[in-house]
């Protein structure tokens, strides 16, 4: 049987700010911007992190059950 694993943290996005975007410069003369998708987190806006110890029991699962 297969734990479920929860990703513990939860973060806001420190390149695009939580946004999802992220506002490029295209031409310096004219000041012209373009949004992006940002990606840091894929246009989410937030990125989950495992802690170390959840990092080592997924392994450890996934180790198991290959």
């Amino acid at each position: 049987m297969l734990n479920i694993l929860v990703m513990t943290d939860t973060r806001k996005c420190p390149l695009c700010k939580g946004k999802g975007v992220i506002n490029y410069l295209v031409n310096q003369h004219d000041d012209k911007y373009e949004l992006d998708t940002c990606t840091e987190c894929k246009g989410k806006g937030e990125i989950h992190y495992m802690s170390d110890e959840d990092e080592q029991d997924y392994h450890d699962n996934y180790n198991s059950h290959v």
